[in-house]
């Protein structure tokens, strides 16, 4: 029969405690880069919606004078067929 030893179980014991911490150790240093690498993500998105949000401001400050509001259209629209119906009774009167 195979006699163990106190001598053997503590070495069986420390070897367990190493190996445990070991593993620990390693988790425990990539948890921490993954929460570095998620910080900076974080830091870099708050600066990509600075941006965007900046991109926004400028479009809406830009934006009247790039585009025509549909009131606008139907006015000039209005106002155009007007002339031209104008235009139209002119040339057809003999």
């Amino acid at each position: 029969m195979i006699s163990l030893e106190f001598q053997h179980i503590a070495w069986l014991i420390g070897l367990l405690i190493a190996w445990t911490g070991l593993l620990v150790g390693l988790i425990r240093a990539l948890f921490k880069q993954l929460v570095v690498n998620l910080e900076k993500g974080i830091e870099d998105d708050r600066k990509n919606w600075h941006r965007i949000d900046q991109e926004f401001k400028q479009l809406l400050v830009r934006l009247p004078l790039d585009y025509q509001r549909r009131e606008d259209s139907i006015r000039e629209y209005t106002a155009l067929n007007m002339k031209m119906d104008r235009i139209y009774e002119h040339v057809r009167k003999p």
